[in-house]
């Protein structure tokens, strides 16, 4: 288990707990809402979308939570929990979190996974999310069927001449001209704006 602290209406602050992994991840916490029979709360939400606003206590667990999410109901739940954002029109969308929230909804509706995109050694401020379809054995497919990514490097491999005479294959990183890339089965496309990558995917839940 892992635990937080996060203060809410109460003069106390509520303790959060968190068990299991990624589809088997359970959620605990002392407010009112869970004392009446729920499952989730807005506690919760925030801590797996990473909001440490109202955060007291905990901080060295965020980052074991953040791979224990992945793959389950809760982060899906806990990026649908400001239906606000998630209503918006696709083009008026210009954020990465306002992006996240609308994408959740619509996989929802598809019953499709989502699954964290993270930072790599070549691009630190990466990230995104990628979208999967359920096996026959009630697991999400490795590969994804879709992704939505922010991304300010991409990867280019070339072949230079080393000083033994022997050609290298060099991997680097080049800045994007255009940093929205959205995947859609084997297409890759890049945008100049949040909201025209978001209304890309959109088209695509629309027709799949």
């Amino acid at each position: 288990m892992i635990y937080f602290f996060v203060q809410g209406s109460a003069k106390k602050p509520y303790r959060v707990t968190f068990e299991g992994a990624g589809a088997s991840l359970r959620s605990f916490c002392t407010c009112p809402a869970f004392s009446r029979g729920g499952y989730f709360c807005k506690h919760v939400s925030a801590l797996l979308v990473g909001d440490v606003t109202n955060l007291t206590g905990g901080d060295e667990n965020l980052k074991i939570l953040q791979p224990r999410s992945e793959g389950s109901p809760l982060l899906s739940d806990a990026l649908l929990h400001q239906p606000a954002a998630s209503k918006r029109h696709p083009s008026s969308i210009n954020t990465l979190d306002a992006a996240l929230i609308h994408i959740a909804r619509r996989s929802k509706d598809k019953n499709f996974v989502l699954m964290s995109i993270d930072p790599d050694d070549y691009d630190k401020n990466r990230g995104g999310i990628s979208i999967h379809k359920i096996g026959k054995h009630g697991k999400p497919l490795k590969q994804p069927i879709a992704s939505f990514c922010y991304s300010e490097a991409r990867l280019e491999t070339h072949f230079v001449m080393a000083t033994d005479g022997e050609l290298r294959e060099v991997t680097t990183a080049v800045p994007r001209a255009r940093n929205w890339v959205v995947l859609r089965g084997n297409h890759a496309s890049s945008f100049s704006s949040c909201g025209a990558a978001v209304a890309a995917l959109d088209e695509w839940f629309e027709n799949i």
